[in-house]
């Protein structure tokens, strides 16, 4: 059926499962029935809130973890070195095949199946 050809009988659909989704009373945490729909919106944001607030003293330092504060001369010298083919042909491989694709559509199979020929441009 189209709803284009019968809108009375969509709207009427549409207004039924309105009604039908409508949180019209809520129990709180001691049993009692809350009906006026801002306590409601209040009881569902409290909830949230509880439950997606951490527990722990977000304000606390994490613990010293022995390392340095600032990265060495030999590490500065590693972090600047290109990136050589064979590192990325070596992450291109080590990925699961049936990994989603990412923001261009191709997944990583399509990359490790077609690499001799589209490896150099990818790189």
């Amino acid at each position: 059926m189209n709803d284009d050809h019968n809108p009375k009988l969509f709207h009427c659909c549409a207004a039924t499962k309105k009604h039908n989704s409508t949180i019209m009373r809520l129990k709180d945490d001691v049993e009692v029935w809350v009906t006026e729909l801002h306590l409601i919106l209040q009881k569902f944001i409290d909830k949230f809130m509880r439950r997606f607030t951490s527990s722990r003293n977000s304000s606390n330092a994490l613990p010293s973890l022995n390392i340095a504060s600032q990265v060495s001369l030999d590490e500065s010298v590693e972090l600047i070195k290109p990136i050589t083919e064979h590192e990325i042909r070596e992450v291109v491989f080590h990925m699961d095949p049936y990994k989603a694709p990412g923001p261009d559509g191709f997944g990583p199979s399509f990359f490790q199946h077609h690499w001799p020929i589209i490896g150099e441009k990818v790189v």
